[in-house]
């Protein structure tokens, strides 16, 4: 199987994410930390609503055909939890980035 056969992800999301990582660091680098974060948070959000509606995670060794799956209700449960990790650097980011040591 190659990887154009069986994707995990939609095809824009392939080109989207990488469009996210550089308007993220752009907004930590012209715009400060604070809106950084929620830059990040925003692209965590747009992350989560990928996995929810592929329905699927996959695991495995990077650069590897996937190992497995993950289905069903978990991957609603981590979407959901992934989706709330957005939303708490989208509206509190100074208490986000102190808790994961880059605040003051």
């Amino acid at each position: 199987m190659s990887n154009d056969t069986e994707t995990s992800e939609p095809s824009w999301w392939r080109v989207g994410k990488y469009i996210g990582v550089a308007a993220v660091l752009a907004a930590f680098f012209f715009a400060g930390e604070l809106v950084g974060a929620r830059a990040s948070g925003l692209l965590v959000i747009a992350q989560a609503y990928v996995l929810l509606s592929v329905k699927r995670i996959p695991y495995g060794w990077e650069g590897q055909e996937p190992s497995g799956y993950i289905t069903g209700p978990f991957v609603q449960v981590l979407s959901t939890l992934l989706g709330g990790l957005g939303a708490a650097f989208v509206a509190r980011p100074a208490l986000m980035l102190g808790l994961f040591g880059f605040g003051e």
